[in-house]
């Protein structure tokens, strides 16, 4: 088989690439976009920056031209120009339509007409388009608070959408992770015009699926149906950020550093003894229960952001101070099993000794 042409804006290679759109046979054509398109990138938090394809508007709208159904399934697979791909999602063809929103060299909902994505006939379309490693952590927030057009389904539909959220790959990626930060040139964080660095989280623009779930439990009302869909969203979260500006209660989040840390820690203690009272499952509900499992889930992300339930009750947190455990030195209330085999090999020794020394002595 021939190797793929080098698509390229050098002038002469482009009118070469583009002859050979006009003339080369559709299988090859097809292998030619597999190949230049290469390895799609990997899932990042942040918005995906476009995929350098190398190939011109000259060259696309040649295939397109062609008419013919497999270069048309390999644009639409392969390509991520945006004006290319919404030509294809134009024609209505539901095939095409799921090559389009499962294409992972295009970045969020680009070459995707939303209004139609939120149709119910086109449901395979929506659940290819949010499992897509391109999208980001902005786009599957603005499905989670149902922000324009994803507030036109039903409440039903709108449960199923975050379902389909929850089977991201993005949303298991750690924002702290190294790889996702910008780094100025002493390798500190540096700030971004979308967000700054946080403490906990990292930057404001890849924290807004986690903080949207946070959102979530704060929202909702406590139904059944709500437990289910947020108990299967919660278990696949890699964090999430509570919404500390609704529990305040008009304390100040950006003062001094010292004061600015200690209202968000109350803010978060308030977020989470209001989240276990909301969410606390009512009677009946068994312990393999998806709402148990949530209220459970709740708890365990407490424990995690640095609060310890009360012993005298379970709704009750109260702040662990963390600059008490971390200046005071580990000590164990029990003795280490190092300790225990020391101390068990001293003893053996000095009952040898003593053994050797009564049977040696005058008789």
């Amino acid at each position: 088989m021939m190797r793929a042409p080098v698509f390229s804006e050098n002038p002469w290679l482009s009118l070469v690439s583009t002859r050979l759109a006009e003339i080369a046979p559709s299988a090859q054509l097809y292998d030619w976009l597999r190949e230049n398109a290469g390895a799609p990138p990997a899932p990042r938090l942040h918005n995906p920056v476009n995929h350098e394809a190398n190939l011109t508007g000259s060259v696309v709208q040649a295939l397109l031209q062609r008419g013919d159904p497999l270069i048309d399934l390999g644009v639409a697979s392969f390509v991520d120009d945006e004006e290319s791909l919404l030509q294809l999602w134009d024609r209505g063809d539901k095939t095409l339509r799921l090559a389009i929103a499962g294409n992972r060299y295009r970045k969020e909902f680009a070459g995707l007409r939303q209004e139609d994505l939120v149709h119910p006939d086109n449901w395979e379309v929506m659940a290819a388009a949010l499992w897509n490693p391109s999208m980001s952590s902005e786009a599957l927030a603005d499905v989670l608070l149902r922000k324009s057009p994803f507030d036109k389904g039903t409440e039903d539909e709108w449960r199923r959408w975050c379902g389909w959220v929850a089977g991201s790959p993005v949303i298991r990626i750690d924002p702290k992770a190294e790889e996702n930060y910008w780094w100025d040139e002493e390798k500190k964080w540096a700030e971004t015009d979308e967000g700054y660095f946080d403490d906990y989280m990292g930057p404001v623009h890849l924290r807004q699926v986690f903080k949207a779930a946070g959102m979530l439990l704060h929202r909702l009302e406590p139904t059944q149906e709500n437990a289910e869909m947020l108990c299967h969203l919660h278990s696949r979260l890699s964090v999430v950020e509570p919404p500390i500006e609704e529990y305040s209660d008009g304390c100040a989040l950006n003062g001094p550093q010292e004061n600015d840390g200690k209202a968000k820690r109350k803010a978060t203690l308030a977020f989470f003894t209001a989240m276990l009272k909301k969410w606390e499952p009512p009677e009946g509900i068994t312990e393999r229960h998806p709402w148990n499992k949530l209220y459970s889930r709740i708890g365990g992300m407490a424990e995690g952001m640095g609060l310890l339930v009360s012993s005298d009750d379970q709704r009750t947190l109260k702040l662990c101070e963390p600059s008490a455990q971390k200046d005071e030195p580990h000590t164990s209330k029990w003795p280490t099993l190092v300790t225990l085999l020391i101390a068990g090999a001293l003893a053996g020794s000095v009952g040898v000794l003593l053994n050797f020394f009564i049977r040696s002595g005058p008789r």
